[in-house]
């Protein structure tokens, strides 16, 4: 680093708790220090490339602080499209309702549950009850047994395999 350069991130550093402030109006509170990190990174870079040289003489606080000021709204800028962004993934992870595949056709009602053949574990007896009580929703099912909806998913297929191998067996 020349001395220029040093004189420069000197003043760049002097501003630090003006770039904390200004990211904290900006950005939500468990960004601001990734956000703070990230504007100094790119000043440090934007330095050494000399993309910002101040002739001697003249005071170099203003123009820094206009200068971090470009940088801290651009990187505020993509923190919030990336929260934005994260968030839409997360409710639509939330309201994904995936709907069954194949509803299980031969037992629709709760009172045909008594006719599913012996040799099923009590835990597939209570995983099937609950998802005929919710018409056959996995979402509903699922929140319902307080489990994943991929473990629901796993449980109901095992069990319709193990009634697909009954009634073959039974024919």
């Amino acid at each position: 680093m020349t001395p220029s350069q040093a004189r420069l991130w000197a003043v760049v550093a002097s501003e630090r708790p003006m770039v904390v402030a200004r990211v904290k109006q900006r950005v939500l509170p468990h960004a601001v220090d990734d956000a703070v990190q990230t504007v100094l990174e790119r000043a440090a870079r934007l330095i050494l490339r000399d993309r910002l040289v101040i002739a001697e003489g003249i005071d170099a606080r203003p123009i820094v602080r206009a200068w971090l000021t470009a940088v801290l709204r651009r990187v505020c800028t993509e923190v919030r499209r990336t929260e934005v962004a994260a968030k839409r993934i997360r409710d639509a992870m939330a309201e994904e309702v995936r709907p069954p595949p194949d509803p299980m056709s031969r037992l629709t009602a709760r009172e045909e549950l008594a006719q599913v053949p012996r040799g099923l574990r009590a835990l597939d007896l209570v995983t099937l009850d609950a998802f005929l009580r919710h018409g056959c929703n996995y979402a509903s099912t699922a929140a319902d047994l307080g489990i994943p909806i991929g473990s629901l998913s796993t449980r109901i297929h095992e069990i319709r395999a193990y009634l697909r191998r009954r009634r073959a067996l039974d024919k």
